[in-house]
């Protein structure tokens, strides 16, 4: 009887620590479960925070590359106005640059006179240049309002057309503003405008009309006085009277 609660008792104890050692193993698989989680979540944070970062570093260089760009186009545009800067005192020299009294004339002429003449040239060769491309720029046509050479070549250039008068003004304009001398010349009645222009230090008769025979490029009184064209066209001869003492004589 004894034999047997003993071995009952050892089998009550051997139970119960089979028990506790089972919950014991449970327990520990458990904690290792709930700490493999923990270390996966924390890693899975880490790669976002690093992502994060990775994304913010690379906005940041995004930023500075722009600036640096910019900085770049700046810097090239900078360089870019000093080479023009540089190009536009040279042609300054070219000419005098003298004020024709209206600042959107002013910016027209020297858009033009640039690509005219540079410090390479002679007086009669920036002349011949500005008289050319008058001839070849402006069309005969219409009849322009005698308000002042100013309004005149104003509104030739912006039309491309005009009559004499148009053609007087925006001769008047460009040598103006290249620097040379001129004054207006005109037939008694006001029906013909030319220029006068000082070259070399001596004047000349200046007329750029088209449609009126060839070229009367610097010519002098006696060469003007002699000069005769007849116009089929309109059935008139071109021939040429001025008060001569209302300007200076020619060589």
């Amino acid at each position: 009887m004894k034999k047997t609660r003993c071995a009952c008792w050892m089998l009550i104890i051997a139970l119960v620590f089979l028990a506790a050692c089972s919950g014991k193993k449970g327990s520990d698989a458990d904690r290792k479960q709930t700490t493999g989680e923990t270390e996966y979540k924390e890693k899975i944070t880490e790669k976002a925070s690093e992502s994060q970062t990775e994304s913010m570093e690379q906005k940041e260089t995004e930023k500075i590359t722009d600036v640096l760009q910019t900085d770049i186009q700046e810097e090239t545009q900078e360089v870019q106005i000093q080479q023009e800067s540089s190009v536009r005192a040279e042609t300054i020299a070219a000419y005098a640059y003298m004020d024709t009294g209206d600042e959107t004339l002013n910016r027209q002429c020297d858009q033009i006179l640039d690509t005219l003449i540079d410090n390479s040239m002679t007086e009669r060769e920036k002349a011949y240049a500005i008289y050319r491309w008058v001839e070849g720029h402006i069309r005969y046509s219409g009849v322009t309002a005698e308000n002042g050479w100013v309004n005149g070549a104003k509104t030739a250039l912006a039309t491309g057309k005009g009559n004499c008068y148009a053609f007087y003004s925006v001769s008047a304009a460009l040598l103006t503003r290249a620097g040379f001398e001129n004054l207006q010349v005109n037939e008694p009645d006001n029906s013909h405008y030319w220029n006068l222009v000082r070259i070399d230090g001596c004047w000349y008769h200046w007329d750029t009309t088209a449609g009126w025979g060839g070229e009367r490029f610097l010519l002098t009184d006696a060469q003007l006085e002699a000069y005769a064209y007849y116009n089929a066209s309109v059935g008139e001869t071109l021939t040429y009277h001025w008060n001569h003492a209302s300007v200076p004589a020619t060589p």
